[in-house]
């Protein structure tokens, strides 16, 4: 379920910057994630699909980079 917390942070923050901008739809989302977060990428995606319905950002694609363990 830690994905789900994080997902919904990151809707939250989507959405917010969309309605700043004046944005009626995202169309992507790229995410850069540590890899010491745990962070599942199709967990991540299969709530993110769930809890994105209905707003801005349903349907967005979603992409993924990764950031070694401690930084770059």
């Amino acid at each position: 379920m830690h994905e789900l917390g994080v997902e919904s942070n990151v809707l939250d923050i989507v959405i917010q910057r969309a309605e700043e901008l004046g944005i009626a739809r995202v169309s992507a989302v790229h995410l850069v994630l540590g890899d010491d977060t745990g962070v599942s990428e199709d967990s991540f995606l299969f709530h993110w699909d769930l809890a994105a319905s209905g707003t801005v950002a349903e349907g967005a694609e979603i992409t993924f980079d990764h950031e070694p363990k401690g930084g770059v």
